[in-house]
Parts: structure tokens; sequence; C-alpha cells
């Protein structure tokens, strides 16, 4: 992506992978992303274990909950 559009400069942890297979969710972790399984190929409980947030379907995923998820990453920790 960063190749494509270099004015983003983008890093792994501000990714989002979607992934529906364990191996995928493995690749975009080591990859320092956040991962998004879908139940689409492998079961529901199987992908939850590995991926940051499960949905059933991809139409599940909501942008509002991907926003707000970014959201507490962007947000600087508070002071003592």
């Amino acid at each position: 992506m960063n190749q494509k559009y270099p004015d983003l400069n983008l890093r792994s942890p501000e990714c989002l992978a979607i992934e529906d297979t364990p191996v995928g969710i493995q690749a975009a972790k080591c990859a320092q992303m956040q991962v998004v399984g879908v139940a689409n190929t492998y079961p529901f409980h199987m992908l939850h274990r590995q991926a940051n947030w499960t949905v059933d379907y991809l139409t599940d995923l909501e942008w509002e909950r991907i926003q707000e998820f970014y959201a507490k990453i962007d947000s600087p920790a508070p002071q003592a």
C-alpha cells in the first residue's frame, strides 16, 4: 500500500487485515496488524481464538466498531 500511496506512510499497526483462515490470521499478526476473522471457511470458535475479533459474515463487520477500535489506539494514554 505504501508503494502505491507513499503519502499515506502507513505502519502495520495502523492496518486492519480481514482473514478467513488461521494461517492468514497468523501472517497478519506476524506483520503486527489487527485482524478480523471472518468465519467463512473455518468455524467461528477456531478463528475467535486467534483474531482480535471475529464475525460470522463480512457483512457483519461494522464500520463504527473499526473506528472506535482505532480511536483507542490513536488516543494518548492518560498521564499521572
